[in-house]
């Protein structure tokens, strides 16, 4: 900061600062010298720093409200989620924010109105429930940071109303089916594409033998898998990251030792030495993309069976693996296999008519025999 005195009783000020998109200015303003004088008439430089500064503090304000466009905002923004939450999360954020773009680019943030947010959700309308959920959230996070660089305005979205859409458990049979399905396509499909359905088959018997969440069967290291249980842990190397992050241990039945010997055979005739993961390609390393990738694949082997999943593809094996054993066992065996920290989770996975159907057994064991005895 510098000053200069000018002829016609006032004086000049010149400050060093930032602009809002981070280049470098300088501002000026200027005062009244009778506004910064000491009584003998001599320049109070204190005084006159601290008049500037505050008057600095009110232009750059001023400034930094001006022209503030969401599509600007939103640069910096990226910035600094990805500087403190990480490039992932900003990743997921993005897919609503930028929706959010189309319909409010070019806009100030004081001149939102309540008929944008309506455009926004409407343009959502195909979604699923809670995908709009996920987006309005994010678009609220944006509009919460930028209410938190002192930029005022009103904007906010309403999310919708949410709506449960619980996964249809799979019959024994629709399993079946599209196992073999998966089986037909590795004998009849093209030699380069039969590592990627063997794959298919690895994540499709596992998640059906044990209940294990995709993710965690995507990240799932081929070291983890002990000779009687299965150690679920975080995977950094492929973004995987455990619920509850506390390692978990996974029983391995028969049925799925005898799967995990045909699929070392696999291994062995296609001489794959260096295996890093369970979902591996020919290389010993992870065989596609990503989980969603995955589960697109195995969503068009169900379709292929003759399947409609109604609700979520993997999801659908985790729920008819829970209400097997609710069935079977009771849903103290269930949730403690399917690793609920509340049973009114695993409660969710199943369907009312099996609900109905353990009820009935209940009350035939307690009073059937009794009342047939009386009559």
């Amino acid at each position: 900061m510098r000053f200069k005195a000018l002829d016609n009783g006032r004086v000049r000020g010149y400050f060093r600062t930032l602009t809002p998109k981070g280049k470098k200015t300088i501002r000026r303003y200027i005062c009244k010298v009778s506004d910064v004088q000491l009584p003998d008439g001599s320049l109070d430089v204190e005084r006159t720093i601290q008049y500037w500064t505050y008057m600095y503090v009110k232009i750059d304000r001023s400034q930094y409200f001006r022209d503030h466009k969401f599509d600007h905002l939103c640069d910096q923004y990226q910035a600094h989620v990805e500087k403190t939450l990480g490039r992932n999360t900003w990743l997921n954020y993005k897919k609503g924010i930028y929706r959010f773009l189309d319909e409010v680019r070019g806009l100030d943030v004081e001149e939102f109105e309540e008929v944008h947010s309506d455009d926004f959700k409407a343009r959502m309308r195909n979604l699923a429930n809670r995908t709009q959920r996920s987006y309005c959230t994010s678009v609220n996070q944006f509009l919460n940071w930028i209410r938190e660089q002192k930029i005022p305005h009103s904007a906010k979205i309403k999310l919708p109303k949410e709506r449960r859409t619980n996964a249809r458990p799979y019959l024994p049979e629709e399993i079946e089916a599209v196992s073999s399905e998966i089986r037909r396509a590795f004998r009849e499909g093209e030699k380069k594409y039969q590592i990627n359905y063997w794959n298919h088959l690895r994540a499709w018997m596992m998640m059906h033998l044990t209940g294990m969440r995709r993710s965690e069967v995507y990240g799932l290291k081929y070291s983890d898998i002990k000779p009687e249980w299965i150690n679920i842990r975080d995977n950094p190397d492929l973004g995987v990251f455990i619920k509850g992050a506390t390692e978990e241990d996974v029983a391995i039945g028969k049925a799925l030792s005898d799967f995990l010997l045909e699929d070392k055979a696999f291994c062995k005739d296609r001489k794959i030495i260096s295996r890093k993961v369970y979902l591996c390609g020919l290389d010993g390393q992870i065989f596609c993309k990503s989980v969603d990738t995955l589960t697109q694949a195995l969503g068009r082997h169900v379709k292929n069976a003759g399947i409609d999943p109604d609700a979520k593809i993997c999801h659908g094996l985790r729920a008819s693996f829970i209400t097997s054993v609710y069935e079977n066992f009771g849903i103290g065996e269930a949730q403690d296999l399917a690793r609920h920290k509340s049973p009114n989770t695993t409660r969710q996975y199943i369907p009312e008519g099996s609900k109905t159907k353990k009820r009935r057994a209940i009350i035939d064991s307690l009073f059937g025999t009794t009342l047939g005895q009386q009559a």
